[in-house]
């Protein structure tokens, strides 16, 4: 982990070049790992795992889809089984990017906006003896966020977000198509 942050923190430190801030027609997908999940109890099977598209409408505002998937399984042994849970999160988003109003330098595209999504949240029994009810839970939910991705070449960002979605925080990389 702390490489990743070492890492992170350099491309950041070393990268002087000018890029152009969101701008109205840029197409930008996010990919991302959560840091501090909201679901799950357990170990994890997989980190959280998100992406998000985002289509300028304009110079400041940008909308979107979200996808996040996360597992957990969560060992019983006094019943001689575990249980394993599954996490999905779909739906739109918008965000208004405020580089402009803040008046920042190119690379930096700050950003906050709205979420409405699906969640389905199921859970399964894999173990020996009697097997207890699996379940599942789904509903909608709406959430916040805010965020930041800083240019480091012609088609690559880094971001860093905060928000519910399938962790309070994602780091990862976007792709400007």
């Amino acid at each position: 982990m702390k490489k990743l942050f070492f890492v992170f923190a350099l491309l950041l430190t070393l990268s002087q070049a000018s890029f152009a801030q969101h701008a109205e027609g840029d197409f930008n997908l996010n990919i991302g790992i959560g840091l501090l999940p909201v679901f799950g109890t357990g170990n994890a099977v997989l980190p959280p795992i998100g992406a998000s598209g985002e289509y300028g409408i304009t110079d400041d505002i940008s909308v979107g889809g979200y996808l996040a998937y996360a597992t957990y399984k969560e060992d019983f042994d006094f019943f001689d089984g575990k249980w394993k849970y599954s996490y999905i999160i779909i739906g739109p988003r918008a965000s208004y990017h405020l580089g402009n109003v803040l008046d920042l330098p190119d690379e930096w595209d700050p950003y906050a906006g709205v979420f409405l999504g699906y969640t389905i949240g199921s859970s399964k029994w894999d173990g020996a003896g009697t097997v207890p009810t699996s379940t599942s839970v789904s509903g909608f939910g709406w959430s916040g966020h805010i965020g930041t991705r800083y240019q480091v070449s012609d088609n690559l960002r880094l971001f860093g977000e905060l928000g519910y979605g399938i962790a309070v925080l994602q780091l990862g990389i976007s792709l400007q198509l």
